[in-house]
């Protein structure tokens, strides 16, 4: 009988995952990773929250498979927070889930899936996986194909996501069928650290024919080409030490590119996003520090840009300004 390892959160996405793939004959294991330093202090619907192990408890004992919480605060402190954290101050915007699938919880479950020895490991995310394959979920408004762009290749062949062709009304059917708990619990919609942020509050200075002057201050992480927040000005540059606004977008066509998985693929064959759920645009070009698009974009330093070919992801990197 194979044996798989689900990282388990205490929403119904992963106990449902749980759940199918032991009706399909798998031998499951749970594991819910401690990530986040006050779990006291999260949202209730956070992963790692007391109110979220208690869910995952109940639905690991409902399904009669053990659940494992490793402690890995320090590491997800270290790997995730504290960069996303210097980038925010440096006026950069981290993508800070996406950098958690391929440098902490992937990389994570696969080593516990090794210790706990596990064929597989498995998440209640919605992208469909055929053998290290992906592609885009079924169900378009809840496709989380793009915030697997930058996971290392090797790890794919091991992760299962059931999830992937179904949606999510389905999914809480299911739960509801099978009395799983958290059949109605909400999403999570918040980052998982934002009660750990420090406040930055930075000066804004407009453009003016006699140069820069302030015209207030802001607390917050805003990005270049954003408006809300600034009176109808764009954001046009941000940095440690202030924010300037004005009336132009700036915007690229070409993108810089710290590749984490190259596209070798043919350009006329691709399509690209730099948003989650961010539109399609046509890929004119590429090479190994750049990707040209058939449209101009916003650039922010640490957001990604994750390639497609049709529906099956194919590339992925790291944006950065020059």
């Amino acid at each position: 009988m194979p044996k798989v390892l689900v990282g388990i959160s205490g929403g119904v996405d992963s106990s449902v995952t749980a759940l199918l793939l032991r009706n399909q004959g798998f031998e499951v294991e749970g594991v819910l990773l401690k990530q986040v330093n006050e779990p006291t202090d999260c949202d209730d619907y956070v992963c790692c929250s007391e109110t979220a192990i208690a869910r995952a408890r109940s639905v690991c004992d409902h399904l009669n498979i053990r659940l494992h919480t490793p402690d890995v605060r320090k590491q997800f402190s270290d790997k995730i927070i504290n960069p996303s954290i210097r980038l925010w101050e440096d006026g950069g915007v981290p993508s800070p889930c996406t950098s958690c699938n391929a440098d902490f919880r992937a990389p994570l479950l696969n080593y516990y899936r090794q210790v706990l020895g596990c064929d597989f490991f498995a998440t209640g995310h919605y992208f469909i996986n055929n053998s290290g394959q992906v592609s885009r979920g079924t169900d378009p408004t809840k496709d989380q194909s793009y915030m697997i762009g930058l996971v290392q290749p090797e790890l794919l062949k091991f992760w299962l996501t059931p999830l992937g062709d179904l949606t999510k009304a389905r999914v809480r059917q299911i739960a509801a069928q099978n009395d799983i708990a958290t059949a109605n619990t909400p999403d999570s919609q918040n980052l998982c650290f934002n009660h750990l942020l420090p406040p930055l509050v930075r000066p804004v200075l407009q453009h003016s024919e006699k140069g820069l002057f302030k015209i207030g201050t802001h607390s917050g992480r805003p990005a270049i080409g954003q408006r809300k927040g600034f009176g109808g000005r764009t954001v046009i540059s941000v940095s440690d030490r202030c924010i300037i606004v004005g009336d132009v977008r700036p915007q690229s066509k070409t993108i810089n590119v710290m590749w984490k998985n190259y596209p070798s693929r043919n350009p006329n064959e691709l399509n690209a996003q730099v948003a989650y759920h961010g539109k399609k645009y046509g890929v004119s070009s590429f090479d190994a520090r750049s990707i040209t698009l058939d449209s101009e974009v916003v650039v922010n330093t640490g957001q990604v840009v994750v390639v497609y070919c049709d529906d099956e992801l194919v590339g992925g990197g790291v944006m950065y300004r020059s």
